[in-house]
């Protein structure tokens, strides 16, 4: 969505949840104040709110370039809760990683050495599972995974929320995988390396 007079536009999303005018209010005046605190107009900006089961659920998505997003996600007691937890995964990164922003939005729009893959979802049902060599597929989209560096791809992981990304490492020109491990650190799998240059 444009913003206009320099305004950013903060659009709100609420699913089968109720957000009143205060919340609203809250979240869009705190994401306008952040995006002027670190210089970043992104072309569009959106805070959904959500309550699956017990918990309340906010995420932040900052759309910086063509296909370049900034997002933090957070569930809480209460929704200003799960907003306020959001906001600051989002401010956090913005810190950690404000050198690299502008340059993440940009890339985006004349990156090389681009992949189109198809991503398919599957059901985590057991049952889905049973007599079937090859699972169920309940959807089916393309994606397009870009050519970056190792440091590159775990901002680009850190920055979009991300718990993988996939990647082509500039280096080696091999396709390459970063995770979120359990105990925190962040797993790389380079195709290329063998066990003695690992």
């Amino acid at each position: 969505m444009d913003n206009r007079d320099g305004v950013v536009s903060v659009q709100i999303v609420r699913h089968e949840v109720s957000v009143g005018a205060s919340l609203s209010l809250y979240a869009e005046d705190a994401v306008r104040d952040l995006c002027a605190t670190y210089g970043i107009a992104p072309v569009e900006s959106v805070v959904t709110f959500s309550k699956p089961f017990y918990a309340s659920v906010c995420e932040i998505s900052l759309k910086i370039g063509k296909k370049a997003y900034i997002k933090a996600h957070a569930e809480g007691e209460a929704l200003y809760f799960a907003f306020d937890s959001a906001f600051h995964k989002l401010r956090k990164n913005l810190s950690k990683y404000k050198k690299r922003i502008i340059a993440h939005g940009k890339k985006s729009e004349r990156q090389s050495g681009k992949i189109d893959a198809v991503t398919k979802v599957i059901p985590i049902s057991a049952d889905a599972f049973e007599d079937a060599d090859t699972p169920p597929i309940v959807a089916e989209m393309v994606e397009s995974f870009s050519e970056m560096t190792v440091s590159e791809a775990i901002a680009t992981m850190e920055l979009e929320g991300g718990s993988a990304l996939i990647f082509r490492n500039k280096s080696t020109g091999a396709v390459n995988v970063l995770h979120k491990r359990g105990d925190g650190t962040i797993g790389w799998v380079d195709p290329t390396l063998t066990v003695q240059s690992a």
